[in-house]
Parts: C-alpha cells; sequence; structure tokens
C-alpha cells in the first residue's frame, strides 16, 4: 500500500486465502516500514512469502536487492542443512542395511570383495628392498 488514502481491498482480496498477513499504509519507498519489518522477523524455514507485486517489498533497486539476496541466503541455509539431514539419513539406512543382511550377503549382493566391506581391517605393511 502506497498511501493512507488507497485501500488495501484489491491486495487483500488477492490474499484472502494466506495464514499470516503484514500491511502497511506507508510508501515503499524504504524498508522502513514496521510492518515489513515484523514479517522480515517472522517468517521461518518453510514458510512462503506471497506479495501481489514485487514493489510491496521494496520500491529502489538498492533496498528489494537487500530484501531478495536475504531470502536466498536463507533458501541456500535450507537447502544446505536438508541435503545434511539427507545425507545423515542415506547413511544411517546404508549402515542399517548392511548390519541386516551381514558383510558377507552384502558383499555378495554387489559381487564386491568381502575385504572392501570389512571394517577396522589390520592394515599390513611390506618392507621393499
Amino acid at each position: 500500500m502506497s498511501s493512507k488514502e488507497q485501500h488495501l481491498d484489491r491486495q487483500l482480496a488477492a490474499l484472502k486465502d494466506v495464514d499470516k498477513l503484514f500491511t502497511d499504509k506507508l510508501s515503499g519507498a524504504n524498508t522502513n516500514r514496521p510492518e515489513l519489518q515484523k514479517m522480515l522477523a517472522y517468517i521461518r524455514e518453510g514458510d512462503i512469502v506471497m506479495v501481489t507485486e514485487l514493489d510491496r517489498l521494496g520500491r529502489n533497486n538498492q533496498d528489494l536487492t537487500k530484501i531478495m539476496t536475504n531470502f536466498i541466503i536463507e533458501l541456500y541455509k535450507y537447502q544446505a542443512e536438508s541435503e545434511r539431514k539427507r545425507i545423515i539419513e542415506r547413511q544411517q539406512q546404508g549402515i542399517s542395511l548392511v548390519k541386516q543382511q551381514g558383510e558377507n550377503t552384502m558383499a555378495e549382493n554387489l559381487n564386491m570383495p568381502k575385504t572392501i566391506l570389512t571394517y577396522n581391517m589390520p592394515l599390513k605393511f611390506t618392507r621393499l628392498a
């Protein structure tokens, strides 16, 4: 919303299905808006930010870039954290599968020598002449 004289009706109608709504009747010329700041502090992992128009977040390139960069950084952080969780989950599944099937069965299923799947295998060093 750009000014106190304007009405939010059109924008509210477009956002009728959102769970949490933040509205400002202030100019989008800068990010010094109470509801924008509340929204930026409120959003968490998994939240979806919906705006009727991009200029609702900011009107000048610098402010909009800063807000969007923060969103992108948060997205990358979420992706990295999610991937790490998936790696750990897959690792645990693999360990569990090996324990269930036993080393011999697992090696046979993979057509691999047993020594590849042997844990804590002692190393033998031979002195070369």
